[in-house]
């Protein structure tokens, strides 16, 4: 990445990779989460900070866990050593964003390398079963119960849990599987 000088002589260099939007995400983030894995690498080896928050506190491993992507995931793992729970300024981890995405591969790597689904946001004190309930992420919601053992009825703090979620009003259908699914698992 070339480097620009700032027409203040006295000013430190400013590395392009590194400047951010509006939101304060860097082209690495941008890269991560559209799942543009070459971009990233290229950006990962470059001197860029792989340490760098957007607005909201999140980081690499959020954007990678949104694209759904697996490689970025173990990508952004190996470049940073980054905890998989690392957490935004609404305590979201990557896992949050993982199961709200549907990425049921990327929220089975986030949970073999130790992601907490206990984790609330701090915003509704949703886990990140009722993130995957909400968007009527089928396979996640069954990941979440059957492989990863999450609590169904966790309440958030509107007091609803994902069992109440189901029986809200639906009109694609979705929650009909849904409510389906729960009852297989014998949650109903």
């Amino acid at each position: 990445m070339d480097e620009l000088r700032l027409r203040d002589p006295s000013s430190a260099k400013l590395n392009v990779a590194d400047v951010g939007n509006k939101y304060n995400r860097t082209p690495l983030h941008l890269a991560l989460e559209t799942g543009q894995l070459e971009t990233a690498r290229y950006l990962i080896g470059a001197p860029v900070n792989v340490h760098a928050e957007d607005n909201y506190g999140y980081k690499m491993l959020h954007f990678a866990a949104k694209s759904g992507r697996v490689a970025a995931l173990e990508e952004v793992v190996r470049a940073t050593r980054v905890d998989v729970n690392v957490t935004s300024n609404d305590n979201i981890t990557p896992l949050h964003w993982a199961a709200l995405q549907g990425g049921v591969g990327a929220v089975d790597w986030l949970l073999r390398h130790g992601a907490d689904l206990t984790v609330a946001d701090h915003v509704q004190g949703w886990l990140p079963l009722h993130y995957a309930t909400q968007r009527l992420q089928i396979d996640v919601v069954e990941l979440l119960l059957h492989k990863a053992g999450t609590n169904p009825f966790a309440t958030a703090k509107d007091g609803k849990t994902v069992v109440d979620m189901v029986f809200e009003k639906d009109k694609s259908g979705k929650k009909r599987q849904l409510k389906m699914l729960l009852e297989k698992m014998q949650v109903l």
